[in-house]
């Protein structure tokens, strides 16, 4: 994943992310994880390293490392756990849960599905399912908004393409719409109406 703020915005908060997740083949649990940002002036390279011998994640900085953390079975990082939910099937009111870690804790997360519902993007319109994880554990500026929200609409089909991301904190908002979809040969099409 990989997130740019326009010139315009560059002036008053750049930032600039690339994050990697790293799964086993069965998408079953995180073999490693790698945060590379700047937001403002706060500048990061994280990494999480998961020992499935040890049961252990590590977190390290630039290189510095925090105590390793306790990992319980079949545990995600930040990114990967949005692929491993995708695995799932999806339904208005459905709840998934999953042990998450940032390499700093290991927490209990959880998302809902809140409706089904088409959405319309500049690429065409959607069936997709709309889907709020709980931030209840979340640190850094969502832990200080008291509304904060994470919005996350998937095709709702086989695929669950993620084509929109939402999210509102307490400084400021953003909303993020997929641009292009490139298809192989061989895949089926997906349910966009042009």
């Amino acid at each position: 994943m990989s997130v740019k703020t326009n010139a315009f915005v560059d002036v008053f908060y750049k930032v600039r992310q690339r994050v990697d997740g790293y799964t086993d083949l069965s998408v079953s649990r995180s073999l490693f994880y790698r945060d590379v940002h700047t937001y403002g002036k706060d500048v990061r390279d994280i990494t999480v390293f998961f020992d499935w011998k040890e049961s252990k994640a590590q977190y390290a900085n630039f290189g510095k490392k925090k105590k390793p953390v306790s990992l319980s079975a079949g545990t995600f990082d930040l990114l990967s756990i949005f692929y491993y939910a995708r695995t799932l099937s999806f339904h208005e009111g459905a709840v998934f849960e999953r042990p998450v870690t940032d390499g700093k804790k290991c927490v209990l997360g959880s998302a809902r599905v809140i409706k089904k519902e088409r959405i319309e993007l500049e690429i065409g319109a959607f069936d997709t399912y709309l889907i709020e994880p709980d931030l209840k554990d979340l640190g850094g500026v969502f832990k200080k908004s008291k509304n904060a929200k994470i919005q996350l609409w998937v095709t709702a089909d086989s695929r669950k393409i993620p084509v929109r991301i939402k999210s509102e904190v307490t400084v400021g908002s953003f909303i993020g719409d997929l641009v292009s979809i490139e298809q192989s040969p061989k895949s089926t099409p997906i349910n966009q109406n042009r």
